[in-house]
């Protein structure tokens, strides 16, 4: 057999697949193979067949298994182009002792943080585990922590890149080129949409939040202590009544507050307003310029609703009642630096959720998919 394998040299050998399939291995690649894996350095020793005939068998491997399991000890790395594939170098890897671990799917190099990664992404990434879209600025560390806490953003139109991982710990990469380091900077800037995949969706919207913000929030001194907090913002084309400002005040109890945001309003015709208080005003405040004879306000016209650190069972609530909305359900933005979620669509849309808002016998229990888009709410009147 080595005869047809000539090319390998001295200190070559042949890796014998299954259905009889060979692959020559230089004396140079063994070399390499042989320092990276004790399985292969082992085949060798002093003694053994492998080493008197110059071939290893391994005939539960497929050639092209062997071929990803001597990219990945020659290369530290290789990329397969589906699951199944991945599956099975898993295993071969598991067989030959070897520690492979998948990389980020932002930059596709840099290893997830445990052995325990592996056994996490392929429970998460069955699709009965998807539970919504995600469409944010990713960094690699972020992909990567949120797959230790059981999220994985996953992308199903991308191939898999595994890493050769030593003694428990990723293995050191040589030191990347400018150009090399420039490009993973811009994958880590990109946008890019994922399907979230966890055993319970608005534990998956928290722990997102969390990770995005945590460096974020790492740079303030302190921060207040975060109390739920939900608001609108509307415009009007024109100025609300005193009337208006007392029946607010009276349905808060005192404490609703109503502010004229007149730097907000695109139009020199619109005044625009925020109102802060619970659902039910919220709901009650708006009710009446919706029912208003004198046009005041377009039923189509945007308005903004937004909630401040909710609590899970808020934000359960949040979500389903964007599933209300005629227009674009099921979606909703996230500030993560801010805690916050937030909405703009119709007044009439609005209206919508907070009557699903205000009453409180509705379940937080998310049924249906969401869309959740991660950016700043600067831009967003409030």
């Amino acid at each position: 057999m080595i005869e047809d394998y000539d090319y390998i040299g001295i200190g070559g050998f042949v890796l014998e697949c299954r259905d009889g399939e060979c692959l020559g291995i230089t004396k140079e690649q063994s070399s390499e193979i042989r320092e990276s894996s004790v399985f292969f350095d082992n085949c060798f020793r002093h003694g053994t067949i492998e080493a008197s005939e110059g071939v290893i068998r391994k005939p539960d491997w497929s050639l092209g298994i062997a071929r990803h399991l001597i990219e990945v000890l020659t290369k530290q790395q290789t990329t397969v182009s589906n699951l199944e594939i991945f599956q099975e170098l898993m295993g071969a890897a598991d067989q030959a002792c070897l520690d492979l671990r998948l990389c980020s799917m932002v930059n596709y190099t840099d290893p997830s943080l445990s052995v325990d990664s592996k056994a996490k992404f392929l429970d998460l990434v069955d699709e009965e585990k998807y539970c919504f879209t995600f469409r944010a600025n990713m960094k690699s560390h972020e992909w990567l922590q949120l797959l230790e806490e059981d999220v994985l953003l996953y992308r199903s139109e991308t191939n898999y890149a595994v890493r050769l991982c030593r003694d428990e710990a990723p293995s050191r990469e040589p030191e990347a080129s400018p150009r090399s380091a420039a490009a993973r900077r811009n994958l880590d800037e990109r946008i890019s949409d994922f399907q979230v995949h966890s055993h319970r969706a608005i534990e998956a919207v928290t722990k997102i939040e969390s990770v995005i913000s945590q460096a974020m929030r790492r740079n303030c001194v302190s921060m207040p202590a975060p109390v739920e907090e939900a608001s609108v913002y509307f415009e009007t084309t024109e100025p609300l009544s005193k009337e208006y400002h007392d029946l607010i005040d009276r349905l808060g109890g005192g404490e609703a507050c109503i502010r004229t945001c007149a730097d907000a309003s695109e139009s020199k015709n619109t005044e625009g307003y925020t109102i802060r208080g619970s659902f039910d005003v919220l709901l009650r405040a708006i009710q009446p310029i919706l029912k208003s004879k004198e046009g005041k306000v377009d039923t189509t016209t945007p308005c903004s609703l937004r909630i401040d650190y909710p609590t899970p069972d808020t934000l359960g609530r949040f979500i389903n009642a964007s599933q209300e909305a005629k227009d674009y359900p099921n979606t909703l933005g996230m500030d993560a630096a801010m805690g916050r979620y937030f909405c703009r669509k119709s007044i009439r849309d609005i209206e919508l959720m907070l009557s699903y808002l205000a009453d409180f016998s509705t379940t937080s229990i998310v049924k249906k998919g969401f869309t959740v888009f991660e950016y700043s709410s600067e831009d967003t009147p409030f």
